[in-house]
C-alpha cells in the first residue's frame, strides 16, 4: 500500500527532474555553441574580463599577479583569478582557446546554479514551482547572457546559492549542533568572499539576520555564540587574502574598489542628474533599483544612451513581480521555517546589494546583477508558490502577472541582437595590425598607456616588445598610489611611451592644467 501511495508523489518528481535536465543541458549546449563560435569576444565580453585573462596569463608565465608585467596588482577577486591561472598556463600559445575554456567554466557554473535553484525552491515550495524557477534561470536573458561577460559573476552566484542551501540546514541542526552549522556557514561565506569581496558585508548581514531573526526554539545566548563561531570561521578563511593585501599594498581593499570610491569617471557610474523629470526619475530608479535598471539598459541596447526603451520594460517587470509576490504573501499561511529563513537571507541580501551599489558606491556594472537575479528568482518562486495553490481566481491572476513579466524580459533578446554592436572583428583584429606596426618600427621596448586597457593589453601579450599600462588604476596599484600622492603626471610621463586613448580622461586624477600638459606631451593637443 505504501508503494502505491508513493507513486503519485514520485511521478511528478521524476517528471520535474527529467524536464530540468533537458532544459538545463539544452541551454548549456546553446551557450557552449555561442562561446566556441567566438561570439562573446566580438560583443559580450567586457574589457574588465581581459584584466583577469592577462593577469592569469602572467601568473602562469611566472611573472606573478601583474597586468602590465611591471608591477604587482590586487585589482581582482582572488578565487576566479586562481581558477583561470591553470587554464591560461596550459594554452599560452593561443589567444582564444583559454578564453573560451574560461567561458565554458561559467556555463558549467550556471548549470550548477540552475540545479541549486531547483533544490532550494523544491525543499521549501514543491517540485512544480522549483521547476519553473530553474527554467526561468536558464532561459531569461539576464541570467543567460551576464555570465558570458567573462567576470567572476557565475562563480559568485553558484557559491551564494550553496550558502543558501547550507542555511537550510540551520533550522534542523541548530538545536543540537549549532556550531557545526555555524562553522560551515562561515566557511561558505568566506568562499563567497574569495569569489567576490563585496559578498562579505552583504551576505554577512543576511546571515546575521537569519541567525537572529528566524524563530527557532534556541536561546539567544546560543544564537549569538553560533554567530560568533560563523564570524571566526569566515575571518580565519579570509585572513590569507587580507594579510597578503596588507603586506604588499598597505590596505586590505583591492585597488579596483578603492578607485571606484575615489572617482566618478569610471564605467558603470550611476547618474546624478535632476534637471528634468525624466533625468530625475532615472536617477531615483538607479539609486533604488540599480541591478534591475542597469541590466535593462544593457539588454535593450541602451547602455550608453538615455534608456527610454529600457525604462518601460523595467517598470513592467518591477510591477508584475511585486504584484505576484504580494498575492503570494496574502495567500501564505504556512509558517514554513525553512522557507522563511531562505526569504530572510535573500531579502536582506537583495536590499543590501542594491543599497551598497546604488546609494553608497553609486556605480554598477551589469555582471554584478548575475547573483541578484538568481536570488530574486528564488525569492519570487517562494513568494508566489502559496498563491498558485489557492483558488482558481488567485492562481489565474498570479500566472497572468508572471507571464507578463517573463514576456517583457524575453523581449530583450531581439532588442539586444538588433542594437548591440556586433563587431566584424574581435580584439585581435582590432588591435593586432597597429601593435604589429609599432613593434616593427620601434627599435626598443614600448610601453603603451590606456584607460580601458583590458583588450589591447591582452592582445599585446603576443608582442614581447610591448607592455600596456592601465591608466585608470583598476589593475594598477602604482598609478593609483601616484594619484593619491599628487604625482600622477610624473608617473605617466616616466612610465608610458605612447598613450592610445584620449588623455582628457586623466581628469579623474588631475586638474585641467595637468590634463592639457599630458595631452601636449603625448601629441593629443
Amino acid at each position: 500500500m505504501r508503494k502505491q501511495h508513493a507513486r503519485p508523489t514520485d511521478a511528478p518528481a521524476r517528471r520535474a527532474l527529467a524536464i530540468l535536465r533537458a532544459v538545463g543541458v539544452t541551454m548549456t549546449v546553446i551557450k557552449l555553441i555561442v562561446i566556441w563560435r567566438g561570439l562573446p569576444e566580438k560583443s559580450l565580453l567586457c574589457d574588465d574580463a581581459y584584466y583577469y585573462f592577462t593577469i592569469a596569463r602572467n601568473i602562469g608565465q611566472g611573472l606573478g599577479p601583474t597586468f602590465d608585467g611591471l608591477a604587482m596588482t590586487n585589482g581582482f577577486h582572488p578565487l576566479w583569478q586562481a581558477i583561470l591561472v591553470p587554464v591560461f598556463r596550459l594554452f599560452q600559445g593561443d589567444l582564444w582557446v583559454p578564453v573560451r575554456l574560461a567561458l565554458s567554466l561559467t556555463a558549467a557554473l550556471d548549470l550548477l546554479s540552475g540545479w541549486l535553484i531547483f533544490r532550494i525552491v523544491r525543499r521549501a515550495g514543491g517540485h512544480g514551482v522549483a521547476l519553473a524557477a530553474a527554467i526561468a534561470w536558464f532561459v531569461l536573458p539576464q541570467t543567460f547572457l551576464l555570465g558570458l561577460r567573462g567576470m567572476e559573476s557565475s562563480l559568485s552566484t553558484a557559491l551564494l546559492l550553496l550558502l543558501v542551501v547550507n542555511l537550510g540546514r540551520y533550522n534542523s541542526v541548530m538545536r543540537t549542533v549549532p556550531f557545526q552549522a555555524a562553522v560551515s556557514t562561515g566557511l561558505l561565506l568566506a568562499l563567497c568572499g574569495w569569489a567576490r569581496t563585496d559578498n562579505l558585508p552583504v551576505a554577512g548581514l543576511a546571515i546575521t539576520a537569519v541567525f537572529l531573526a528566524v524563530p527557532v526554539a534556541v536561546p539567544w545566548r546560543r544564537r549569538i555564540l553560533a554567530l560568533g563561531a560563523c564570524a571566526l570561521a569566515t575571518t580565519a578563511a579570509m585572513a590569507p587574502w587580507f594579510v597578503w593585501n596588507l603586506v604588499h599594498f598597505g590596505d586590505i581593499v583591492q585597488v579596483s574598489g578603492q578607485v571606484k570610491l575615489h572617482t566618478r569617471e569610471l564605467f558603470g557610474h550611476l547618474p546624478w542628474i535632476w534637471d528634468t523629470p525624466f533625468h530625475a526619475t532615472r536617477t531615483v530608479l538607479h539609486l533604488l533599483f540599480a541591478p534591475l535598471y542597469v541590466c535593462s539598459t544593457f539588454l535593450s541596447g541602451e547602455e550608453f544612451e538615455g534608456g527610454r526603451l529600457a525604462l518601460p520594460l523595467f517598470l513592467i517587470v518591477l510591477a508584475t513581480t511585486a504584484a505576484a509576490a504580494a498575492s503570494g504573501l496574502a495567500a501564505d499561511r504556512s509558517g514554513n521555517r525553512l522557507r522563511n529563513a531562505t526569504l530572510v537571507f535573500i531579502g536582506v541580501f537583495l536590499v543590501g546589494h542594491s543599497v551598497l551599489y546604488g546609494a553608497v558606491w553609486r556605480a554598477y556594472a551589469t555582471w554584478y546583477a548575475h547573483s541578484f537575479f538568481a536570488l530574486l528568482i528564488v525569492a519570487v518562486a517562494l513568494l508566489v508558490g502559496p498563491a498558485l495553490g489557492q483558488g482558481l481566481r488567485l492562481r489565474r491572476w498570479t500566472l497572468v502577472l508572471l507571464a507578463v513579466g517573463v514576456a517583457s524580459q524575453l523581449v530583450y533578446y531581439p532588442l539586444l541582437i538588433r542594437r548591440l554592436p556586433h563587431l566584424a572583428r574581435g580584439p585581435e583584429s582590432q588591435f593586432g595590425p597597429e601593435l604589429e606596426r609599432m613593434a616593427r618600427q620601434s627599435p626598443g621596448p614600448l610601453t603603451l598607456g590606456a584607460f580601458d586597457a583590458g583588450q589591447i593589453g591582452y592582445v599585446a601579450g603576443r608582442y614581447p616588445k610591448i607592455s600596456v599600462v592601465n591608466l585608470d588604476g583598476l589593475v594598477n596599484n602604482e598609478a593609483f598610489a601616484a594619484a593619491k600622492e599628487g604625482r600622477y603626471v610624473d608617473y605617466v610621463t616616466s612610465t608610458v611611451t605612447i598613450v592610445v586613448q584620449d588623455l582628457r580622461r586623466a581628469s579623474m586624477y588631475v586638474g585641467p592644467e595637468e590634463v592639457a600638459f599630458l595631452r601636449r606631451r603625448y601629441g593629443q593637443d
